[in-house]
């Protein structure tokens, strides 16, 4: 089980999380994301709002999972608290040596994806702050793509997904065949840009030298920015529907008839207590 994965799992059996705001009408919500106040929405400041609010998702999720960990309630978190809460008190010990960077005789038994996600997590948690973690560390921890200093830990997370043969680094077609079942053919068109469909999880993904070799520089603006694009796509498809007489701007009127194609958006779900 991956490490991001994990803490979702474990956010949404978490009893803690505090209740959502008050849910804001359309108008309100038009005049939020109209910011130059002109009375129209257009494909930017939607794309803006997008991004805004999956941001606000992300560290609201973060608060509600700090909030589970810090179970002496002094407003830090420390490797003693998450290790034994994420990975099970018989794998504390070996939580505890791996952090400290010793050799741990209970390693080998892991299991490999166990293994991994303790590992995965050492080199998070020590990017992101150290043995104890405020809010906003543990925030990059959770969610290291809103963190650049937390762009290490990802291309390294991401290396050790796809390098199927172990050299250290990511072939084009490691990548694209794990993920996708694409063949030699396939890979090589991505890298020329030539491939006819690209999937969104591949967003920001470019081989840029065509070597066929996804370098830390690629695999890293990957990381990073591959969320981003993909909301901004999103919100591109949503202000299609909105603009009902395609004139590339929104009217408070096409807003409130077509609301419901915001409710049904990734973002409107991440929203759903306040839509």
């Amino acid at each position: 089980m991956c490490l991001t994965l994990l803490l979702h799992l474990l956010l949404a059996s978490s009893s803690t999380a505090k209740p959502r705001n008050k849910a804001k009408t359309p108008s309100q919500q038009f005049k939020d994301i109209d910011t130059n106040e002109d009375r129209t929405v257009s494909a930017t400041e939607l794309g803006a709002w997008f991004t805004y609010q999956d941001i606000e998702y992300q560290k609201r999720n973060a608060r509600e999972l700090f909030m589970m960990y810090d179970s002496n309630g002094d407003q830090r978190v420390t490797w003693d608290e998450y290790a034994p809460a994420s990975f099970g008190n018989n794998h504390q010990e070996a939580c505890t040596e791996i952090f400290l960077g010793m050799k741990t005789a209970n390693f080998a038994d892991l299991d490999k994806d166990v293994a991994v996600s303790i590992n995965s997590a050492v080199r998070r948690w020590k990017l992101a702050g150290g043995f104890s973690m405020s809010l906003d560390e543990f925030t990059g921890f959770a969610y290291p793509e809103l963190y650049q200093h937390m762009r290490r830990a990802l291309v390294q997370e991401t290396i050790e997904r796809y390098d199927r043969d172990e050299n250290k680094e990511v072939t084009v077609y490691e990548l694209l065949n794990k993920k996708f079942k694409y063949d030699r053919h396939q890979a090589d068109q991505f890298s020329k840009g030539t491939l006819p469909q690209v999937d969104s999880f591949l967003l920001g993904l470019h081989d840029t030298n065509q070597d066929g070799i996804l370098d830390k520089r690629e695999l890293g603006f990957w990381c990073m920015e591959n969320r981003q694009l993909l909301h901004r796509q999103q919100s591109d498809n949503v202000f299609g529907k909105l603009d009902s007489d395609g004139n590339s701007r929104v009217s408070l009127k096409e807003f409130t008839d077509n609301y419901h194609h915001i409710r049904n958006s990734i973002i409107g779900f991440s929203m759903r207590d306040e839509l």
